[in-house]
């Protein structure tokens, strides 16, 4: 069985990074599990929304926080 590869963007705001993931209809859930699961633990994502599609197709977007460093004056 062949799946095709989930189209993945990431778009960047002020506090959080999000990244949306298009999942093909005839993806096996383990499948998605597992690589929702890699995500959350490797990249701390957050699971933001799940969209369903009439046509079977998948729409998760998943977030994290931006943390961005503060330059210090060290003399």
């Amino acid at each position: 069985m062949t799946f095709l590869r989930q189209a993945i963007e990431i778009h960047p705001t002020n506090s959080y990074e999000y990244q949306t993931i298009q999942i093909p209809k005839g993806m096996k859930i383990n499948v998605v599990r597992s690589m929702l699961v890699e995500r959350a633990e490797l990249g701390s994502w957050v699971l933001d929304r799940v969209r369903i599609y009439p046509d079977g197709r998948h729409l998760v977007t998943l977030r994290r926080r931006v943390i961005k460093p503060q330059l210090s004056l060290a003399n």
